[in-house]
């Protein structure tokens, strides 16, 4: 959702990617109603072989205003090719203002290459004991592939406890937001105006 937001905003004056690497989440063109919009999804880039043009791919995504999607057909098996990835990184750094990427769940070498490609990394943390205990892991292992950030979900820890315990700065912290959730049932995106968290 936070990625979601991030190409939202990106897209209202520049043109933005929004690139979804998690094969295992909601999918984001889901989020955005994009799901049955004509447009190439990973199992077609996967195919490819060659460099990938900036243009082709701003031009074959499906899109939301200033916003492209790259996501998972519902046919998918999820497996994202390390070669794929990278030319598809590579084309969307050319052909936009923005790119925004939402890693995968799941620990493995292309997740870490993928944050070695990024210039930030945000993790979203609930601000729970459990959340930042896992938090605090997820950092560790990404701490050596990319700069990291935390933005922090409303709960009982504050923000300098979180700060101790992963050793990562705290960016946001972020209240629930309301009507968020039928906001991305319908399609929406996260994003209804300027003044949300």
């Amino acid at each position: 959702v936070l990625a979601a937001a991030l190409g939202q905003l990106a897209a209202r004056d520049r043109s933005a990617m929004l690139i979804d690497a998690d094969p295992l989440g909601p999918g984001l063109d889901r989020i955005f109603g994009l799901e049955t919009e004509f447009g190439v999804r990973w199992d077609a880039l996967q195919q490819t072989t060659g460099r990938l043009s900036a243009r082709s791919l701003r031009e074959s995504v499906p899109r939301r205003g200033g916003l492209g999607v790259l996501g998972w057909s519902s046919s998918s098996d999820g497996t994202l090719q390390p070669f794929a990835f990278r030319e598809v990184l590579s084309a969307a750094r050319r052909g936009h203002g923005a790119v925004v990427v939402d890693l995968a769940r799941q620990a493995g070498e292309l997740t870490e290459e993928i944050a070695g490609r990024c210039r930030h990394t945000v993790v979203v943390v609930p601000a729970s004991v459990a959340g930042v205990s896992s938090a605090a892991r997820v950092c560790r292992w990404l701490e050596p592939h990319s700069a990291l950030g935390i933005v922090l979900r409303s709960g009982g820890l504050g923000r300098d406890e979180v700060e101790d315990v992963t050793g990562v700065p705290v960016l946001a912290a972020m209240s629930d937001q309301r009507g968020l959730e039928e906001s991305l049932d319908l399609g929406r995106g996260p994003l209804r105006s300027r003044r949300g968290p």
